[in-house]
């Protein structure tokens, strides 16, 4: 956790200069909407106007909840470990999507009740504490968890990868993930608690009660998200929250998911405010808790679709686009290439 304090801004030279390459092509000011901006972030983040991604991984973080047998889920705490194994083996949601986007995935078990063979083993334990009975796991455990993330950001720089698409699988997460929700944005759980995988109304029901008591078991305090986390969180959102911290101690941005990963990068921001600037949004997830923690962050999707797959994909989607946006940034024509004239900043 001492690398947190090596935590810098982004170059803001190299951004300005970015925009001003930006203007130099020979469209209207700003016409490749939000996109345009966040290439600049990425430069600034790598601190060059020529900024690469072509070095991709997605990082799937994988655990199991203690409060699934309170009933929250549709499926049992088994299909993590089924899914997981698929990933590992290539051939689960993620996977399909990253093979269009010429992108390497990795598994990371961060705390299953099962072990699963070709995951990358970082297990704190094997699952959470039930959140409704008391707290998720304990302060050891979380900055173990935590590091462990900071630990693979930094095995991915030394491999030169260039961006990281953050992804999760944990039957039961988003019950923790509205959990952290309500405590960080003050809101009670019927407003932060969406259904999940799928959960018919008396399910959500069940989750909401859920939500609402491990809330109020553990009370963590708001202004303290190290805490919120290690009392409502996963093994696997507090390694992705060590993701987030990791994009911004080793420099390189990481694409926010859907809720479970929102929770973890509004986490991320409450122990280092400065890693929201190497955070990518990618998506509004489904659930009701997404915009608002994505808010938190200060940060803006890019893709609302009412996703809720999981595992990484919707931040995945942001690949190719990012792509094409390299593409216009880096061949389009310019202004003093053609006899347009300049466009001028509205005033």
């Amino acid at each position: 956790m001492k690398r947190l304090k090596s935590i810098t801004q982004p170059d803001m030279t190299v951004y300005e200069e970015t925009k001003r390459r930006w203007n130099d092509i020979a469209k209207p000011l700003g016409s490749f909407g939000v996109l345009e901006e966040i290439w600049q972030r990425i430069a600034a983040i790598q601190g060059t106007p020529t900024p690469d991604i072509s070095e991709r991984t997605a990082v799937v973080m994988c655990g199991d909840h203690g409060v699934v047998e309170e009933g929250v889920t549709q499926c049992g705490s088994e299909v993590t470990a089924e899914c997981a194994a698929a990933i590992a083996a290539g051939r689960s949601n993620i996977n399909a999507i990253a093979k269009q986007c010429n992108m390497n995935v990795i598994a990371v078990d961060m705390g299953m009740i099962t072990d699963c063979p070709g995951i990358l083993n970082r297990k704190t334990a094997h699952s959470t504490r039930n959140i409704t009975k008391g707290e998720a796991m304990t302060v050891m455990q979380a900055e173990y968890a935590i590091t462990a993330g900071i630990d693979v950001v930094r095995d991915l720089s030394e491999k030169g990868v260039k961006l990281i698409v953050s992804g999760e699988m944990g039957i039961g997460n988003t019950t923790p993930a509205s959990a952290i929700a309500s405590v960080l944005l003050g809101i009670d759980a019927e407003k932060v608690t969406g259904r999940g995988a799928g959960l018919d109304s008396e399910g959500l029901n069940r989750k909401i009660a859920a939500v609402r008591k491990a809330v109020s078991v553990s009370s963590p305090p708001p202004g303290n998200a190290f805490e919120v986390l290690r009392c409502l969180g996963g093994f696997e959102i507090a390694g992705m929250t060590g993701l987030f911290l990791g994009g911004a101690v080793y420099r390189i941005p990481v694409i926010v998911d859907g809720v479970i990963s929102a929770a973890a990068a509004a986490i991320a921001c409450g122990i280092a405010p400065l890693s929201a600037e190497y955070m990518i949004a990618s998506h509004c997830s489904g659930e009701p808790a997404s915009e608002g923690l994505l808010k938190r962050c200060g940060l803006k999707p890019v893709i609302n679709a009412g996703l809720r797959l999981g595992e990484g994909t919707g931040a995945a989607l942001m690949v190719p686009l990012l792509d094409c946006t390299a593409a216009l940034y880096n061949n389009a024509h310019r202004f003093n290439e053609t006899s347009i004239e300049r466009y001028k900043e509205l005033k």
